[in-house]
């Protein structure tokens, strides 16, 4: 039997093609499961987000002290909510208590990064958060998880635990990103 290098190219470069299809049309199914799961979760989170006036020493240093501030003024208030529609409903009657001279706080749904924590990953996606913009708000921003409260944590890359989501059902784990990353 003689074997014709033309047709083991052509078989080659078809086993190649019909992979690559294969490729495309699984991440593309997977592209859409992370799209689907962002919205979701968006929904069973309230996030903060802290914005500095520029990027001078002088302003991360501020808004980290805000930052330290903020989160002294949340903890009592949110230590024991059980819900995010609970946990919204005290940042609103409480945004009072962190309007100060330049910061206008405010809870609206704004646009975060994909972050990775020890053990979860949350997607890119549109968020409600408690938004504290420090005077023209032009410099380096600050953001964490306030429900559930991952904001407390000391080091919530570091020790964040998957329990804390498990109620929820929530999957932060997608098979793309756990490929990826």
């Amino acid at each position: 039997m003689k074997i014709h290098t033309k047709e083991l190219k052509q078989a080659f470069i078809l086993g190649v093609l019909i992979t690559f299809l294969y490729s495309i049309n699984t991440a593309a199914r997977d592209f859409a499961e992370l799209q689907e799961a962002g919205k979701r979760i968006s929904n069973e989170l309230v996030r903060l987000h802290i914005i500095a006036r520029d990027d001078s020493e002088e302003a991360k240093n501020e808004k980290m002290k805000i930052k330290k501030e903020t989160l002294k003024k949340l903890e009592p208030l949110l230590e024991n909510i059980t819900s995010v529609e609970e946990a919204r409903n005290i940042l609103y009657a409480n945004l009072h208590i962190f309007e100060r001279n330049e910061i206008n706080p405010t809870l609206e749904k704004r646009s975060f990064p994909f972050i990775r924590y020890a053990n979860f990953r949350l997607p890119a996606g549109y968020y409600k958060a408690l938004v504290l913009e420090i005077g023209e708000s032009n410099g380096s921003n600050w953001w964490c998880v306030l429900f559930p409260t991952l904001c407390f944590l000391e080091d919530p890359r570091g020790i964040a635990n998957e329990t804390l989501y498990a109620e929820n059902d929530i999957i932060f784990r997608l098979r793309v990103w756990d490929i990826i990353f």
